[in-house]
């Protein structure tokens, strides 16, 4: 694993991370409440794992539950969806209910197409909100791209395109294709370009932190590992906690596949321009798998993140396992190929020997309060089989 440090530079402030505040994270909890079958996802305190690695607690967020999706991505997607559909029905001035909406959509069936590149989990928020709304969805994937991740996808009636590019590519072939036929082009990231979607999807995902919050009370973090494809999500999760902890806000590092770690890359070159990973980005996380920063993610990230580390596959693959299968009394976690980053980070500065500097400087000691968010559960459940068997053992360098 490739661990650096970078410097904040809060002079560098844009002051786009101020519009992830409180307001925002409840508005969005209030649209999401509005959703029939909400409930908040479990926060799980790992007492067990947070003693073996020495620090004072370990805190995970579990996406698995959210909606029955198996992961957190549709509270973007829905968030986003809905938006489109209040604005193109007029009722822009109301207070987003998921309910009327769809009432409301009913009425106008696959009058609008919606069309998203995906790695899987954000194109099955879109094609759920898309299915619920009574309007068309068409979502491209990379290659590579798993049968079962597909498949899951049109189960909810959206189309499938699988192109021979990697999600980068597969992002301009679907940005084409929705100006070419007039379709609303709902996408997780930028591309390094300026975007309002983007802006909105990163609102939605403000439910879950603030869940998150609620939940950890007089718990205040000191360090929150987040795992970045293109830094969206990361982006947001930051702006949201630093902002309401202030002068108490947590260390922020950030967890990426090392084949696609342009976030990394972006922070380890530093010199104010977005950096690009090519090529196959071939990981088992698959929704990390993006070599294009979200400039929007990143604008916020160099503002409020000074760890970046980079993961090798077989990294994620025992923090699966290790939270897959507890010590001393832990509840078990079923947290998918890109989920277990953080957690996968951590584990690895906590006990190899080559980082024992590094963690030192973090403050990661019997003190630390660490915050982990589960992004997902067994998305690819053969993938998620094979990895408990065994399989990607770990590679020593």
């Amino acid at each position: 694993m490739k661990l650096i440090h970078r410097n904040k530079r809060l002079s560098e402030s844009c002051g786009v991370d101020k519009i992830f505040d409180m307001k925002a994270a409840e508005e969005s909890l209030s649209f999401h409440s509005s959703i029939p079958g909400y409930r908040q996802t479990n926060l799980v305190e790992l007492k067990g794992l947070a003693k073996k690695l020495g620090i004072g607690a370990l805190y995970v967020k579990d996406e698995s539950t959210r909606f029955k999706l198996n992961s957190f991505k549709g509270l973007g997607g829905s968030r986003c969806v809905a938006q489109y559909m209040s604005q193109y029905l007029g009722m822009a001035s109301e207070k987003l209910n998921f309910v009327k909406l769809c009432e409301a959509s009913a009425k106008v069936p696959n009058t609008l197409t919606f069309c998203s590149a995906t790695d899987g989990n954000h194109g099955h928020g879109i094609a759920w909100a898309c299915k619920e709304m009574g309007q068309r969805c068409v979502i491209f994937l990379p290659a590579g791209s798993t049968e079962e991740r597909i498949r899951t996808i049109q189960n909810l009636g959206a189309e499938t395109f699988v192109t021979d590019k990697n999600y980068d590519g597969t992002y301009e072939i679907a940005k084409a294709a929705a100006e070419k036929n007039g379709w609303v082009f709902v996408q997780d990231t930028d591309n390094g370009e300026k975007s309002e979607t983007v802006a909105v999807i990163m609102k939605g995902y403000l439910t879950l932190a603030l869940e998150t919050l609620r939940q950890l009370g007089d718990n205040v973090p000191t360090h929150i590992f987040l795992q970045a494809g293109c830094g969206s999500f990361a982006g947001a999760m930051a702006a949201f906690f630093c902002n309401f902890y202030k002068d108490k806000a947590p260390k922020i590092l950030i967890a990426e596949a090392d084949n696609a770690a342009c976030v990394f890359k972006t922070a380890e070159k530093d010199n104010g321009e977005l950096q690009v990973v090519e090529g196959d980005l071939r990981t088992i996380m698959a929704g990390l798998s993006c070599g294009v920063p979200c400039r929007l993610g990143w604008d916020i990230l160099k503002q409020h993140a000074e760890w970046f580390a980079a993961l090798p596959d077989y990294l994620a693959a025992e923090a699966m396992r290790t939270l897959a299968r507890p010590i001393d009394g832990d509840k078990p976690i079923v947290a998918g190929e890109s989920a277990a980053a953080g957690v996968a980070a951590l584990i690895e500065i906590m006990t190899d020997p080559r980082f024992v500097k590094q963690r030192q400087a973090m403050g990661l000691d019997e003190n630390a309060k660490v915050l982990c968010i589960s992004t997902e559960g067994d998305t690819d459940k053969a993938n998620y089989q094979r990895i408990m068997e065994g399989a990607y053992p770990r590679q020593e360098s």
